[in-house]
């Protein structure tokens, strides 16, 4: 976190959790219990996968369910554990490295973190999609070990390949925030501001961050203010965009 006269101003960070759409036909309560965890209502998705779990023990998609939700409600060991049987069962799936990586960089782990992506990226380089999912997260590892080199490194490649991979600039434009480099983090987040289509989730913390920028950068209070409050039309409930415009309205 980055303090500037005393006062704390809240970064907005990625949390990707990759579940995705793995088969067409999904198993019972699969959907709701998807559109639960979506909603943030993590305890009444877990609920919804254990009505008729025990006849769907190896699906890949309750597996990687259930292990987000857990991921979400701190509870690592659970996630863990639905993440090692996945693996075991579904060998062939990245999504299961991307989802313990997940873990590992929440608990701090980033040499287990890294370790394992770089086991995925060996085995699935040759598939464009997923050496672009695991180099991302490989970077994602990277930059919060601090190591922002290499996880430029990987960012670098990514918007190579595929320019249009947002995440991939907005994670960039953090590092740029933190590396105090102000100009090329606009630039980045600017970037994805100007597309016609962009993730609301992703969308709501560029506008905090571009707030953030105002206030360290060109000491416009005003300017920061209308970006958190364009973050928070997006999600009233957004922490992090609430607590900076807060503070700035004392």
């Amino acid at each position: 976190m980055r303090l500037l006269k005393n006062k704390k101003i809240y970064f907005g960070l990625i949390n990707i959790i990759f579940v995705g759409n793995i088969l067409s036909a999904y198993p019972p309560n699969y959907e709701s219990a998807m559109e639960l965890f979506i909603n943030q209502k993590y305890e009444e998705s877990l609920n919804k996968i254990r009505e008729v779990f025990d006849n769907y023990k190896n699906s890949l998609e309750f597996r990687l369910l259930a292990a987000a939700n857990y991921i979400e409600l701190n509870n690592y060991d659970n996630a863990l554990a639905h993440l090692r049987y996945a693996m075991n069962d579904h060998p062939d799936s990245y999504e299961v490295s991307i989802l313990m990586s997940e873990v590992y960089i929440r608990k701090k782990q980033f040499n287990n973190a890294t370790n394992l992506l770089y086991q995925a990226y060996n085995q699935f380089k040759n598939d464009k999609q997923k050496d672009i999912q695991i180099r991302y997260q490989i970077a994602k590892a990277s930059y919060f070990a601090k190591n922002y080199q290499a996880a430029r490194k990987q960012l670098e490649t990514i918007i190579a390949q595929n320019p249009t991979f947002m995440p991939a600039f907005y994670l960039d434009g953090l590092i740029y925030l933190q590396q105090n480099n102000y100009e090329l983090a606009q630039f980045r987040f600017n970037a994805i501001t100007s597309l016609k289509e962009v993730d609301k989730d992703l969308l709501k913390k560029v506008y905090n961050n571009l707030g953030v920028l105002q206030e360290l950068a060109a000491k416009n209070n005003q300017e920061a203010s209308k970006y958190y409050k364009k973050a928070l039309s997006i999600d009233p409930n957004y922490d992090i965009a609430k607590s900076n415009l807060a503070r700035l309205e004392k």
